[in-house]
């Protein structure tokens, strides 16, 4: 919640709590996953190599077998790994990061997954989070069909997670319409940033907020357009 508040200084207070728990209690685990964590303070700045840094520390601990990490925890660090490798520009070793989660999940037994992880290892998770991946790695029609899965699939009351998949999907729909000059991507893409703010005012996450706003800048040439003005207007 620190994180998605962008309270990063407090996140990090509660992931040194988390990693000193880890510690004490011998739990490999716990340890391998606060530091995936901690690295999404980088992943939502688009900090990728940082990012990176932790997740492979995170890695090493989660891939030795002496430790018998539980493949879930393994699977969602795959998962922003592939994240990672797209901000640092190595889309290969991104979709290699995201095939292997994959790979990961489906050998996850639910009544063994840590109950701390148990939130985010359930299917819609796993789904909104490889959408967002696979946008990150510039794959935008896989990319909408998974986003669009995700949003479906979220519970109503995951109303933040729902903004942040329906920015996702915006985005996957503002660069296909960049590559394939589509005014009907162009105003799907517009439509939804639109509705993704508005939930992200309901919620008051500044975070979301700021991630539409950053997208103005692409759709700001477009701007005759109705459904681009309208999204314009809504933000400004």
């Amino acid at each position: 919640l620190a994180v998605d508040g962008q309270d990063y200084a407090t996140a990090r207070q509660y992931c040194g709590l988390a990693l000193s728990a880890a510690e004490e209690g011998e739990d490999p685990s716990l340890h391998a996953y606060t530091l995936g964590v901690m690295s999404y303070i980088h992943l939502h700045a688009g900090r990728g190599p940082e990012a990176l840094r932790l997740l492979e520390a995170a890695q090493r601990i989660a891939d030795n077998p002496r430790f018998g990490v539980n493949p879930a925890v393994r699977s969602w660090l795959c998962e922003a790994i592939g994240e990672a490798y797209a901000l640092t520009g190595d889309k290969v070793a991104g979709a290699r990061a995201l095939h292997r989660a994959e790979v990961l999940f489906d050998g996850v037994h639910p009544e063994d997954v840590p109950s701390w992880l148990s939130f985010f290892n359930s299917e819609c998770h796993i789904v909104r989070l490889k959408g967002r991946c696979l946008t990150r790695l510039g794959h935008h029609r896989a990319a909408i069909t998974t986003l669009e899965v995700a949003c479906v699939s979220l519970p109503e009351h995951y109303v933040r997670e729902r903004a942040g998949t329906q920015i996702d999907l915006a985005a996957a729909h503002l660069f296909g319409a960049q590559q394939q000059v589509g005014t009907a991507e162009l105003a799907a893409a517009a439509e939804i940033a639109g509705k993704a703010f508005q939930l992200a005012l309901t919620t008051e996450s500044g975070r979301n907020q700021r991630r539409v706003r950053e997208l103005l800048p692409s759709f700001l040439p477009h701007s005759r357009q109705d459904s681009v003005r309208a999204l314009i207007d809504a933000v400004s």
